[in-house]
């Protein structure tokens, strides 16, 4: 690699982005790469926000084996069935909580495709981008909440290896209830869903999220699973985030 083209991709890294050569399409794969961005650390804290049937908690026992997982999940029928199907791990810890930006209760919203709920309501503009059959609303319920920042501080957490949202346009509420974890470095990666097209009243979409990221240090590092909704249009995707240090690191090789 010539000293300009190490200069660019240093410069493309300090501002979040990376420097690919054509050909070396990046993975779609957020698993695999987060297992790749942790590789020999010690990973023992992994906090599910979202946790819903318990997809990526079972993903998770399997990628981090010495890792505690804090699995959130509000809704009563929801949460049972993720008992069901990771609560005989001693690793799992499942929450009955909301995480949201204070603590206390809210009003969480059950739709049609528990996939789908969350504390905020669908907005008018979802039936252009999703079925109106998916996320219909079948019940409306009180649930707690907590901040992260909260959470931790009673459980002693001091650093979280690996913090994952998927909260249906609710993440801006959960990372605010975690600006003092953020502000401090104490969480190396933060795997979140995006949402690009309006799907829910008052979601931060994908570039609110980064700033928001970027505005504690933390550098975007790939996109995975970019859908387009009905209308064609892009309309949600996941993506990870990396701490200042683990940017470091990875650009160190």
């Amino acid at each position: 690699m010539s000293k300009l083209s190490r200069s660019i991709k240093s410069v493309l890294r300090a501002l979040g982005y990376d420097l690919r050569r054509v050909g070396d399409a990046p993975r779609d794969d957020p698993h695999a790469d987060l297992a790749a961005i942790l590789r020999g650390r010690d990973v023992r804290t992994v906090l599910d926000v979202g946790a819903n049937v318990g997809h990526t908690v079972k993903a998770f026992l399997r990628l981090f084996p010495d890792a505690a997982i804090h699995a959130f999940e509000p809704f009563e029928a929801t949460a049972a069935t993720l008992a069901e199907a990771v609560g005989s791990s001693p690793r799992v810890q499942i929450h009955r909580l909301a995480v949201s930006d204070a603590v206390g209760a809210a009003r969480f919203h059950a739709n049609s495709d528990h996939a789908t709920s969350s504390l905020l309501p669908v907005a008018g503009e979802a039936a252009q981008h999703v079925d109106p059959g998916l996320n219909r609303e079948v019940a409306a319920v009180e649930v707690p909440t907590t901040t992260l920042d909260a959470f931790c501080a009673e459980r002693g957490i001091r650093r979280v290896d690996v913090l994952k949202l998927d909260i249906q346009g609710g993440e801006r509420l959960a990372l605010a209830g975690a600006r003092g974890l953020l502000a401090s470095g104490a969480v190396d990666v933060v795997c979140t869903e995006v949402l690009f097209a309006p799907l829910y009243e008052g979601q931060a979409g994908f570039e609110e999220l980064r700033a928001l990221l970027a505005g504690h240090g933390y550098a975007l590092f790939g996109l995975y699973g970019l859908t387009r909704g009905r209308s064609g249009v892009l309309a949600w995707g996941d993506a990870i985030f990396v701490a200042p240090r683990i940017r470091e690191a990875l650009a160190a090789g």
